[in-house]
Order: structure tokens, then C-alpha cells, then sequence
């Protein structure tokens, strides 16, 4: 789904999941565990299996009691409550605290089962309305795509707010076993792109390259630190080049992941928005699609003179102007820079 914005056409995000009872909105090897069997009627009277996801929330013990899922056709959410809760009361209360976990169904129509995933987590009850890629990770051993079926995963999440110590901080961990409250047919949210050679495509109808990659080291406030990648339609361009630069492509943030590898050899999805510019309307960025971003990282070494090698995909699937349309995919290998915590990049 996209919708008008004052910055062009973007990509709808989940902000609004949580309000209701209809849940999330994309931002995520094995197959399915089950048919793909369409429906979408609420299944009131099935329990959801308790949750022993827990930790701290702002420094307050919790833990979370029910999970729910939801499959749409492009997209699963899963919410985790810390109440008892039946499908059907989903419905967030003002002393509810909830996280919500939301997939894309992929190039693949697999919703990116069987594998650790650097996925935003949204928080309801909490003074941030999400944790980033780079310090939430979750995966989906069993998918099942039917009412009353079962989605079993686990969750590892670890936030900080700010630089300081006293910053509000969020830690959940723990494997989760959710009802599926609804579910409908499913398909392929993104087209599967050429991937054979270096990063190129189409931009506003136009073929383009992306033959410098970038990936900016990023150091977190409570020890550990991510990369975020770049690409640029020009070849000389440095860690900290000056200069127009547009267009460019901007990339994940990808953390060590619970395994501390940076989940080398995983396919995932990936947020990527293009900085693009046109002579009527000036710079704008425009978001891939909804569900519309893959990234599989092949290696990583990020000491000094350090290389990502990897390959991506991106396009704004639905996008019904052609000036702000992309479609990009192929390999990549981006030099690693420094970047100072909350820095995000070089012009």
C-alpha cells in the first residue's frame, strides 16, 4: 500500500499497527510448515499458548503472557502481550506492554522461515515506538498459514535509548508459540531481481549503477556497534567525500546478531530508500516498497580496510509514477568507514 506524503510517495509503515485489532504492516531455509489455505474470519475462542519472552522493560521486570499472529497477504505479524489475551483482543489497552514483530513474506513467499533475522521491533507501553534492526533479532521456526495455526519462534532484543546510563533501556529474550487469529492466501511481497553482476537497475525509467558501496561502522552506547550500508551512482566517492553525491542508496542497519557474525549467508529483509532528485521537485527520498528490500550479507570484516561483501535487492512495488520509481538489485563490495555514534553518513 502506498499513500501521498510531503516528501513524494513512501512507503506506509506500521506506526498505526498497534491500535487495533488488525495488526502490523511490513517493514524479514525451510518451507512452510503448512498449507497455504486462504481465510480471513477471526477465530474467537482459540487461547493463545503462553509466551516466556521476558526481561526488562525501562528497567522493570515483565513478561510477556500471550502471542497472536496474523497472516495477510504480503506480510505476518506476531504480538506478544503481557496479559492473557484470545483472538480477537488484540485491541491495545493503556497499561498494556506489547511488542509486535512484523515479516514480509519475501521474493520467496517464505516469510524468511527457519533463520535469524535483524528485525525493528515495535513497542506499545514503552517511551520509543520501536528497537531498531541492529539490536532486535527474532526468527520463525514454524509457520503455519492457516486459522488456528501455529507460529514458533523466538525474540532476542536489546535497546538503549540514548548515551547515558540513566537512558531507557529495553531487554526482552525468550521463544514465543502464537495463534493465528487470521490468515489469507499468500504471496511474494518483491519481484526476485538480477542479481549477477554489481548493483544496477532502473531509476525514473532510466538504467543506473551503484558502483561504490559504503558501509559506516556505527558504535553503540552500551559496547558493541552495527553497520549501515550506502550506495552511490559514482565511482569516487570516499568515507568522507564532499559533494553532491545523488542519488544514492540507503541501507540497513545490521547488528552482530545473536550469533556475533552478522548474519553472514542469510537472506533477510532490508529497508532501502533512494535519494533521488528531479528538476521540477528537488531532492526527495523514496522508500522501497512495503515488504520490498532484501539483503544477503556474504561476508564481513570491519578492522581498518575492512570489506562487506554481500548482494541486495530493492524496488517500490505499487508506486504508480514512474519519476519515483526504482528497481535495483546485484552485488556489492562496500569499504568500511568510522562513523561517530549518531552519525549517519557523509554527504
Amino acid at each position: 500500500m502506498i499513500i501521498r506524503h510531503t516528501t513524494r510517495w513512501v512507503a506506509l509503515s506500521v506506526a498505526t499497527a498497534l491500535s487495533g485489532c488488525t495488526c502490523g504492516g511490513p517493514r524479514g531455509q525451510p518451507a512452510p510448515a503448512a498449507s497455504n489455505a486462504p481465510g480471513t474470519a477471526p477465530l474467537p475462542d482459540a487461547p493463545a499458548p503462553a509466551s516466556s519472552v521476558g526481561g526488562k522493560w525501562n528497567r522493570d521486570s515483565f513478561a510477556f503472557r500471550s502471542a497472536l499472529a496474523e497472516v495477510h497477504d504480503t506480510w505476518m505479524s506476531v504480538t506478544l502481550l503481557d496479559r492473557e489475551a484470545r483472538c480477537g483482543e488484540q485491541r491495545m489497552r493503556d497499561t498494556d506492554r506489547a511488542i509486535q514483530l512484523v515479516v514480509p513474506t519475501g521474493p520467496d513467499n517464505d516469510l524468511y522461515s527457519g533463520r535469524w533475522l535483524a528485525l525493528p521491533a515495535r513497542l506499545h507501553g514503552a517511551g520509543v515506538s520501536d528497537a531498531p534492526a541492529y539490536g532486535s533479532f527474532c526468527r520463525f521456526d514454524r509457520v503455519e498459514r492457516t486459522k488456528g495455526g501455529v507460529i514458533r519462534g523466538r525474540l532476542e532484543m536489546s535497546y538503549r535509548t540514548g548515551l547515558e546510563a540513566s537512558s531507557p533501556e529495553y531487554d526482552a529474550r525468550g521463544s514465543f508459540e502464537a495463534t493465528v487469529c487470521t490468515a489469507t492466501t499468500t504471496k511474494a511481497s518483491m519481484p526476485q531481481l538480477d542479481r549477477s553482476a554489481s548493483v544496477a537497475g532502473t531509476v525514473g525509467g532510466q538504467p543506473r549503477a551503484f558502483p561504490t558501496f559504503l558501509a559506516f561502522v556505527h558504535k553503540l552506547p552500551g559496547g558493541g556497534s552495527f553497520f549501515r550500508l550506502k550506495g552511490y551512482a559514482r565511482k569516487e566517492v570516499g568515507c568522507y567525500s564532499e559533494g553532491p553525491n545523488t542519488p544514492y542508496l540507503y541501507g540497513p542497519e545490521i547488528g552482530a546478531g545473536p550469533e556475533g557474525k552478522h548474519f553472514e549467508g542469510v537472506a533477510m529483509p532490508a529497508r532501502w530508500i533512494l535519494q533521488v532528485t528531479n528538476e521540477k521537485f528537488g531532492e526527495r527520498s523514496v522508500h522501497a516498497g512495503d515488504g520490498a528490500g532484501w539483503i544477503r550479507v556474504e561476508s564481513v570484516e570491519l578492522g581498518k580496510g575492512g570489506v562487506v561483501r554481500g548482494e541486495m535487492m530493492a524496488a517500490t512495488v505499487g508506486e504508480d509514477d514512474p519519476t519515483w520509481s526504482f528497481e535495483v538489485g546485484g552485488k556489492f563490495e562496500a569499504a568500511v568507514c568510522d562513523a561517530p555514534y549518531g552519525m549517519i553518513a557523509p554527504p
